[in-house]
């Protein structure tokens, strides 16, 4: 059987991830205004499917998705350099650990450590902690940045640069401006536009986190390993049935 090559465009990818959350963010903007401005609150059911604040909706799918794609591609990384010098094993980490923030995205997974770590803290007015599962979230960030820190110091500088700025908008956004809305949210409820810009920075801060770490793994790709063959059934290529489906030389 003739081999069959498919071309992965890198460029395509993040010129498509770049242009659905622009339109997510704008999305966002218009039905929030609809509801918040003209009393629209449902809006034919689009005010649920493009808010950035909730689960089931447009946003949380959309992040699910690159968190997937960036697990993806951290899994072919991981198999090239799964013989570097005792670093593979930190391509392997950070390909479970996406996986594992994609699944937490599409349920919500972290929320669940929110009325546990209230009643842990024991405080009515928690103010930045009010979405309690912050505490338990970046002490886990912070011991992650340490055992990631003598791999972030061998990766090339250009990859360092985008991986540091794609931790820090996402990191920025998931706990930062969370603490901040939190805060705004027990003071102030959620239907005006102060939580609604809180959401909006945060979640297109968290979007364009992964699409610049995103970024950084193609170009780390391309510089170790340019053409990728993939090999749907082994047996089947051992014996000459099947090609290798992948980017021509």
């Amino acid at each position: 059987m003739r081999p069959n090559h498919f071309v992965f465009n890198g460029s395509f990818l993040l010129r498509f991830l770049s242009a659905t959350i622009v339109f997510l963010l704008v999305a966002n903007i218009a039905t929030q205004v609809a509801k918040l401005e003209f009393g629209h609150r449902n809006l034919l059911g689009f005010v649920h499917t493009f808010s950035l604040d909730g689960e089931g909706a447009a946003g949380a799918y959309f992040s699910s998705l690159q968190l997937f794609i960036a697990a993806c591609l951290l899994t072919v990384i991981a198999k090239v350099e799964r013989n570097s010098a005792g670093y593979g094993r930190y391509w392997v980490v950070l390909a479970i650990g996406f996986y594992l923030l994609s699944l937490d995205e599409a349920v919500a997974l972290h929320e669940r450590l929110v009325d546990p770590m209230r009643a842990l803290l024991g405080k009515e007015n928690l103010g930045l902690l009010y979405y309690g599962w912050i505490v338990p979230g970046a002490i886990g960030a912070a011991a992650v940045g340490l055992y990631f820190l003598p791999f972030l110091f061998r990766l090339p500088i250009a990859t360092r640069r985008q991986f540091v700025l794609a931790a820090s908008l996402f990191l920025g956004g998931a706990v930062g401006v969370e603490a901040l809305e939190g805060r705004y949210f027990e003071q102030h409820g959620l239907d005006d536009f102060g939580f609604s810009l809180y959401i909006f920075i945060e979640e297109g801060m968290e979007m364009t986190g992964i699409l610049v770490f995103i970024r950084g793994l193609l170009g780390y790709l391309r510089g170790i390993c340019p053409t990728v063959t993939i090999v749907v059934d082994p047996a089947a290529q051992a014996e000459g049935r099947a090609g290798p489906l992948g980017p021509p030389d």
